[in-house]
């Protein structure tokens, strides 16, 4: 089913909406992009010039950003490859609105003139930052970085979850105190997402609350919380967070240990309640064993052979308390 629409996507058979980005026109088919997406919807929807032209013009994306989310629309994923336009293209400079007053009310209605692109960036949090990247340079995380906040921008949620999920992937194993332009992905994240949205922020804090020791020593990432809004907060909470579980923690693993000490303290008790129990039984064993001894040398011949006596012990049930018998080698009498 993918597979087909993908050919779709490429050849743009039957579409019925043109998205022009950075100079390109995009075929694509309104029944797959505008329903998960409700600015999108809104734009061909609501009166506006493109529910006449069908032609929907972005002048603040990235074209390879446009077209992994179309991949998404189409297949429910994307790639990280570098499309041809990557390798000269100039991010656009990201703004320093504060995200926390992003207002959805913006996307109104006005006059039939309005175009499309005008709503899309009254309904945006913010455009996506600049880096010192070109695109064809890009970490991946850079890339589903840009991916997520498109997801935002277009209220396209599964896009959003999806590049997020990517995003976190790419933190396994991450130092991030070695790692070069890590303080420019966290202005990208911030900048690009309003405040309420931690999709991608968590998995920041996270990775860097497990490396704050290193990372407060880099004067990268000292300015990087001085100049970004909002990071410094969510560190110090993270920080916060790991301390209370550190706590919890190592409470936990102490009643642990006083549970465990409590149990060897009992184990040795019955221990050296055994060990007494047996020193003292075979304290009793070897004087009986004297005993044995003594009558087997004052015996000269067996009693019932009559034969000269040569004995062997027999300790009865086998038991510490048992008594000990003396048998003749010869007919097995008991003495």
């Amino acid at each position: 089913m993918f597979s087909g629409l993908e050919d779709m996507l490429r050849t743009g058979k039957y579409s019925d909406l043109t998205i022009r980005c950075e100079g390109e026109d995009v075929k694509v088919h309104r029944v797959i992009v505008c329903s998960p997406s409700k600015v999108l919807s809104a734009a061909v929807d609501g009166g506006f010039k493109e529910a006449d032209t069908f032609v929907i013009e972005l002048h603040d994306e990235h074209l390879s950003t446009l077209r992994r989310a179309l991949s998404f629309l189409y297949t429910k994923d994307y790639d990280v490859s570098p499309y041809e336009e990557e390798q000269d293209t100039k991010p656009v400079m990201a703004s320093e609105t504060d995200h926390g007053e992003a207002n959805s009310s913006l996307v109104v209605c006005e006059t039939p003139q309005t175009t499309a692109a005008t709503i899309l960036e009254a309904s945006s949090h913010t455009t996506i930052p600049e880096t010192n990247h070109t695109h064809g340079t890009r970490p991946d995380l850079f890339v589903h970085a840009d991916v997520y906040a498109f997801g935002d921008k277009y209220d396209i949620s599964g896009l959003k979850d999806l590049a997020a999920a990517k995003f976190k992937e790419c933190f396994i194993g991450l130092d991030p105190s070695s790692t070069k332009d890590f303080h420019q992905l966290v202005r990208e994240v911030y900048h690009s997402t309003p405040r309420s949205d931690d999709g991608l922020r968590k998995t920041i804090v996270e990775c860097c609350g497990q490396h704050i020791n290193d990372l407060l020593t880099t004067s990268s990432f000292q300015e990087m919380v001085y100049n970004t809004e909002g990071s410094g907060l969510d560190l110090l909470r993270e920080v916060v967070r790991l301390n209370d579980e550190f706590v919890l923690d190592l409470s936990t693993k102490t009643q642990g240990l006083q549970s465990t000490v409590i149990s060897l303290e009992t184990d040795k008790a019955q221990l050296t309640y055994s060990c007494t129990n047996a020193k003292r039984d075979y304290h009793n064993l070897d004087e009986r064993l004297d005993e044995a001894i003594a009558r087997a040398t004052k015996v000269k011949c067996c009693r019932n052979c009559k034969k000269d006596f040569g004995a062997s012990f027999d300790r009865g049930s086998g038991m510490p308390n048992s008594k000990i018998f003396l048998r003749c080698n010869g007919c097995g009498c008991k003495h």
